[in-house]
């Protein structure tokens, strides 16, 4: 089967593969910036998860590891100059699935399991489900101490990849933090 076959929304859109598959990292190392570990949050501690983040797979979890990197939870998934923004996606059951990074031409990169990385738009890994509301909070917000809200906002072997692709669910939290470039 192709990627499309499984992501049928990509076929709309332009996107193409940017590296060659590995089983080195996934799709939220990927997202954190790092090539170098399998980051999940796995109850035996196989998987890297930053120090003091609950090892667990909730939408709370996923948002307070990208909080530990410097990102708060933002209002917006539009390109912003100074910003860099990744994506959390889940499935209806607030049960994270995927995480995607924003490149600086606005489009979003993937890792695909232990398949490929990917550029493509935001909706083109979009699972079946309906799309629920984006909630997102400033980076500004949360250094001023004004409190955010944390509502409901993923990586896998292949199997289990492949089990849960067409559950990938949508974008439920966009997170951002000053450019480090």
């Amino acid at each position: 089967m192709s990627i499309e076959d499984y992501f049928p929304k990509l076929r709309q859109s332009r996107y193409r593969i940017t590296s060659p598959a590995s089983i080195d990292y996934n799709c939220i190392a990927w997202a954190a910036g790092q090539q170098d570990a399998w980051w999940w949050p796995d109850s035996m501690g196989v998987g890297y998860w930053p120090a003091g983040v609950p090892r667990e797979e909730t939408i709370e979890a996923f948002v307070l590891a990208f909080q530990s990197l410097g990102y708060a939870v933002c209002d917006s998934d539009e390109l912003e100059l100074g910003f860099e923004k990744v994506a959390i996606y889940a499935i209806a059951e607030d049960v994270p699935t995927h995480a995607a990074r924003q490149l600086n031409n606005g489009k979003w990169t993937s890792k695909l399991g232990e398949l490929e990385d990917i550029e493509h738009t935001l909706d083109g890994l979009d699972g079946l489900e309906p799309i629920p509301k984006t909630f997102v909070v400033s980076h500004a917000a949360q250094r001023s101490g004004v409190p955010t809200a944390l509502h409901p906002v993923p990586c896998l072997t292949t199997n289990e990849f492949w089990d849960r692709l067409l559950l990938y669910g949508s974008v439920v939290r966009i997170l951002k933090r000053p450019s480090t470039v």
